[in-house]
């Protein structure tokens, strides 16, 4: 793969469009579900108005030591294992 120039490279053209969200409401499990899914450590977090408020991670779970999050951890680090 070609190595991207830092100076001319643009966000919009590395980042992931329309990546899988949580909103503020939802419980924890339904995240951690999305989290498994979508196989990634972070989600945006949206408002009532789609717009991002902050961003949950497994580490945030992880820290408040709730149940699951190491099992999703274990996931998505085996699928960042086998990009290598």
């Amino acid at each position: 793969a070609k190595e991207a120039d830092a100076r001319s490279t643009r966000v919009q053209s590395l980042m992931t469009p329309a990546p899988a969200c949580c909103s503020l409401d939802e419980d924890v499990v339904q995240a951690l579900g999305r989290m498994s899914s979508w196989r990634v450590r972070r989600l945006p977090v949206t408002d009532a108005d789609d717009r991002v408020v902050g961003l949950l991670s497994l580490d945030d779970l992880a820290r408040e030591r709730v149940a699951h999050a190491e099992a999703v951890l274990a996931r998505v680090s085996d699928r960042d294992r086998r990009r290598i």
